[in-house]
């Protein structure tokens, strides 16, 4: 009866120290033509282990995240993420020197067959690591 007890009361401590998982867009900047939204994405959580990274998504302008969506960059270990617009199809990024890249697409091809592309012409986004002193 004992030992059930303990693996019960580990098995009680392992499930509430997770926590919860917060997802919350952290910025959101459009492109200077106004056609596309770079989106930063920050999720973290994880109790007393705990974790933190960065996502990064291009989407048609004012268009909400969801599941469909394709990221382009996944960082963690960095405490400087940030995103700028340096033309209209060049987006320009930021993070600290130990930061760990685990994903970087460095172009995006976005065809989108509607008004938000009347002409229905391919557009490519170039993304540039830079990273930050």
């Amino acid at each position: 009866m004992c030992k059930i007890l303990k693996v019960w009361l580990a098995g009680l401590i392992l499930l509430t120290s997770c926590g919860p998982i917060d997802v919350r867009e952290e910025k959101r900047v459009t492109s200077p033509d106004g056609k596309i939204d770079a989106v930063v994405i920050h999720k973290s959580g994880g109790g007393a282990a705990g974790y933190s990274f960065y996502e990064l998504y291009m989407v048609p302008a004012e268009k909400v995240i969801d599941e469909t969506d394709t990221r382009t960059i996944g960082i963690s270990h960095t405490y400087v993420f940030d995103i700028s617009w340096l033309e209209p199809r060049l987006l320009e990024v930021r993070y600290s020197e130990e930061a760990s890249i685990w994903q970087f697409e460095n172009s995006y091809f976005y065809q989108y067959e509607s008004e938000w592309f009347a002409d229905s012409t391919p557009y490519e986004i170039a993304l540039k690591r830079v990273p930050k002193p």
